[in-house]
C-alpha cells in the first residue's frame, strides 16, 4: 500500500520544500503539504525539515480507488484520530473501514479518501480527502454518507481528533 508524509507548520513553506501546499481555512495546522509517496520510494529525512515543522508518516490501510485525480483537488479535508484509551477499537475500525472511507469516497467531488496509520506519530490515524472544492462537505450527499447507525457508535469511541479543512496554495492552482 502506499505511504503519505503530512507536514504541518505555523508558517509557509519555503520554496522547494516537497509536496503539495495547502493552506487552512479551518483547523490547525496554518500550513499543510502532503507528500505522496510511490512503491520504495524514500521517506523523507525528518531532521531537514527544520524547526517547527511537524512530520507524520503513514501507510495506507484502505483500499478505495480513486474516483478522480488527487491532483485535481482545490480543496483537503486531513482528519488525525485515534480511538479513546477505553473505546472499542473493534467499533471505531470497523466503521472507519467498511462504512465512512467507503461512503464518503462514492460522494460526487470526492477525488480521493483514504485512511493511513502511523507505526510511531500520533495521532495513530488520519483520513485524508481530497475534494474537487470546498462545497462538497456542505452537499446532501456528503451529510447522507457521513451519517449511520455505525457512525453513532463509533462517534462514542473517539479520543484524540484533529480536524482540518485547506485550500490549495495560490502557487499550487
Amino acid at each position: 500500500m502506499a505511504k503519505i508524509v503530512l507536514l504541518g507548520s505555523d508558517e509557509p513553506f519555503p520554496a522547494g520544500t516537497p509536496g503539495t501546499s495547502w493552506d487552512a481555512a479551518s483547523g490547525e495546522p496554518a500550513y499543510r503539504k502532503v507528500i505522496r509517496l510511490g512503491e520504495g520510494e524514500a521517506e523523507p529525512d525528518r531532521s531537514s525539515m527544520g524547526p517547527g515543522v511537524s512530520v507524520w508518516i503513514g501507510e495506507q490501510i484502505d483500499s478505495e480507488p480513486e474516483q478522480g485525480d488527487p491532483g485535481a483537488a482545490t480543496a483537503l479535508l486531513a482528519v488525525g484520530h485515534q480511538v479513546a484509551p477505553d473505546g472499542d477499537a473493534e467499533v471505531f475500525d470497523e466503521w472507519w473501514n467498511t462504512d465512512h472511507i467507503p461512503s464518503l469516497s462514492r460522494v460526487p467531488g470526492t477525488l480521493s479518501a483514504h485512511r493511513y496509520c502511523s507505526a510511531s506519530d500520533e495521532p495513530m490515524y488520519f483520513a485524508i480527502y481530497h475534494l474537487k472544492d470546498a462545497d462538497v462537505r456542505a452537499s446532501d450527499d456528503w451529510k447522507t454518507a457521513a451519517t449511520s447507525e455505525l457512525g453513532d457508535r463509533a462517534r462514542q469511541q473517539w479520543g484524540k481528533r484533529l480536524i482540518g479543512v485547506y485550500t490549495a496554495s495560490p502557487a499550487e492552482r
